[in-house]
């Protein structure tokens, strides 16, 4: 099994609330099943939508809490404290709001070098990844690791090059 959830990057907060809940829930199921908690597979996933800008939060949904985006420190304390459950996986990664594709670039790094750190993230998933979408009267996402015609964007080049030097560095491959 898979639990996701969204908003649980930061350390605490809902995330300590989600790592008692899933406990306890690995613990009923464990005696229900007539086996020890270690044996209940039950993974872990977060959903890292973050907005860069506040003004696309409050456009998307007036309610949602304007936040800035988690530190890498921030982060890699919350796949810890994610891994007392299971194994951890980010998924739905997007960033709204980014103001260039450096920053969008810059950002994608950031979560790529917290999982990869960890040592307790086993994947990655991108959403969103072919876009050219006007969000407001004056504002569009920007394109992301693909382009329209389907090729592999140069931010997906960089962060492809990003990602296999950090798996050398840590001895991945």
């Amino acid at each position: 099994m898979i639990y996701s959830d969204y908003d649980i990057y930061y350390p605490g907060g809902k995330t300590a609330a989600v790592v008692q809940e899933l406990s306890r829930a690995k613990q009923e199921i464990a005696a229900e099943l007539g086996i020890s908690p270690e044996q209940v597979q039950l993974d872990v996933s977060f959903q890292i939508r973050l907005f860069l800008n506040n003004s696309f939060g409050t456009y998307l949904d007036p309610n949602y809490p304007w936040r800035n985006p988690p530190t890498k420190e921030q982060l890699l304390a919350a796949i810890q404290e994610l891994s007392a459950v299971g194994k951890v996986h980010l998924d739905e990664i997007e960033f709204v709001g980014a103001k260039s594709g450096q920053e969008l670039e810059e950002q994608t790094k950031l979560v790529c070098a917290a999982a990869i750190d960890s040592e307790r993230c086993d994947s990655l998933t991108f959403w969103a990844t072919l876009r050219f979408q006007k969000i407001t009267e004056y504002d569009y996402m920007l394109a992301y690791l693909f382009n329209p015609d389907y090729t592999p964007s140069q931010i997906y080049k960089n962060l492809l090059a990003f990602i296999i030097q950090k798996a050398r560095e840590r001895n991945l491959v």
